[in-house]
């Protein structure tokens, strides 16, 4: 969610945004394990793409595939399609987080950590979303 949001401007690329502006993304850290594999709409970006994040858990290639194979079913090439896997940004803490957020249901104790190890590695994010950017662009 934070990598799509600085991918539409929700979220800065020049410094690292506030508890407040992470913990105010759409579904950041709101999002229920049903909706793992179901891409959200996050907005355009400045050459009016359509971003969208999605939760993959364990099964990035395999839900790759399926979107893959379930989009060209209605005209979409693959090479219209980037997927950015912004989990292998993210630090243990993050991922303790939102362990402890989403499948403890621990919100208030989770969610701090989830944002804290965002903003320590902040700047991975915003390097994944310029590589990404650039994809685009050639």
């Amino acid at each position: 969610m934070v990598a799509a949001a600085i991918h539409v401007g929700m979220l800065p690329s020049d410094r690292i945004p506030s508890y407040i502006e992470i913990a105010s993304v759409p579904y950041y850290d709101r999002t229920d394990s049903k909706f793992i594999g179901i891409p959200l709409f996050m907005g355009m970006d400045l050459q009016e793409n359509r971003v969208y994040a999605m939760g993959m858990k364990n099964g990035e290639a395999m839900i790759e595939r399926i979107m893959y194979q379930y989009l060209s079913s209605y005209g979409i090439a693959k090479s219209e399609l980037i997927f950015a896997d912004a989990f292998s940004t993210l630090s243990v803490i993050t991922k303790l987080g939102g362990f402890i957020s989403r499948r403890l249901q621990l919100v208030s104790l989770g969610r701090p950590l989830t944002i804290w190890g965002i903003m320590k590695n902040y700047g991975k994010l915003v390097k994944l979303v310029d590589d990404t950017k650039n994809k685009v662009l050639t």
